[in-house]
């Protein structure tokens, strides 16, 4: 079923990838990095390797930075909505769309906005790095008496 946020969402991915280059970057020099916006507005730089799952990205980076934390409820299996994630408008152009299973989770979250996306369902390429997203300030989760899981 389309939503009036799935229309939108479908414009703004199709519009982009007919109107901009689709290629990759060019060598980066460096290690890949994505930009993290935490739920204080602080940014964290957070490195990565073609492949890697977004949301395992992030928990890893949890060890080393505490504020920046996604729970990952269901462990990856799309079927939660607690690793949402705001992307900022290129990364979500440079990514595949999401499933209709994700959409429907997307609509169980807080803090939607039109290129919000489940973080265990994004696999970082090479043309993400340097790209940012941000915590969504509120998440529907699953913490029980103020415990916050850390990811195996």
């Amino acid at each position: 079923m389309f939503t009036a946020r799935r229309i939108a969402r479908l414009v703004l991915y199709h519009t982009y990838k007919r109107t901009h280059s689709s290629s990759t970057d060019s060598s980066t020099g460096g290690q890949l990095r994505i930009i993290v916006r935490d739920r204080k507005a602080c940014e964290h730089g957070i490195p990565y390797t073609v492949g890697d799952n977004l949301l395992r990205c992030i928990q890893a980076y949890q060890k080393v930075s505490p504020q920046v934390y996604l729970e990952g409820a269901c462990e990856c299996s799309l079927a939660c909505s607690t690793c949402h994630v705001i992307l900022d408008s290129t990364f979500f152009t440079k990514t595949p769309e999401a499933s209709e299973e994700e959409e429907d989770l997307l609509d169980q979250a807080s803090c939607v906005t039109e290129t919000s996306r489940l973080a265990c369902q994004i696999t970082l390429q090479e043309h993400h790095n340097g790209l940012s997203l941000e915590l969504p300030k509120f998440s529907r989760n699953f913490y029980v008496d103020n415990h916050v899981p850390q990811p195996h």
